[in-house]
């Protein structure tokens, strides 16, 4: 009888220990609005078909704010294995003036767990200034806009 409760204790310490396990994510769009993170999951939910993000700078007061934004590019598609996503290599940049975007360099990370996506995203390129960013963007459905 004790070792069957303190079996039983032991496997509850170790359930309540154990960390979150990235879930399998949802076709369509996770959103964190306060970083302007877009993540977009393929129909058949192993890949990330689009990343969107805005590149942050410090302001004058030492706030991030909006500077431009980063995309993946169409036909590049991330996987996702083990509810988890990661990226280092090229990203595209809007040319201020309308011109062709700009190629840079971004490393980018993200996991779903709890029906969010969750990562951080930065840019590797030399002489660009934007900030590491860490996002969490909740799960809006297929389509976000109605």
């Amino acid at each position: 009888m004790r070792i069957a409760l303190a079996a039983s204790a032991l496997a509850a310490l170790g359930l309540a220990a154990a960390p979150a396990v990235a879930d399998t994510p949802k076709q369509g769009y996770y959103i964190d609005p306060a970083s302007q993170v877009y993540v977009i999951v393929t129909k058949d939910r192993t890949k990330v078909k689009s990343f969107q993000a805005a590149c942050m700078v410090k302001g004058s007061d030492g706030k991030l704010v909006q500077s431009s934004s980063i995309y993946t590019a169409k036909s590049k598609r991330i996987s996702i294995k083990k509810g988890a996503f990661s990226y280092a290599g090229t990203v595209l940049i809007p040319d201020a003036y309308g011109g062709s975007p700009k190629r840079i360099q971004a490393k980018i990370t993200g996991k779903f767990t709890n029906g969010k996506a969750k990562g951080t995203y930065e840019i590797t390129t030399a002489g660009y200034t934007c900030e590491k960013v860490s996002y969490s963007g909740k799960y809006y459905g297929v389509s976000p806009e109605g």
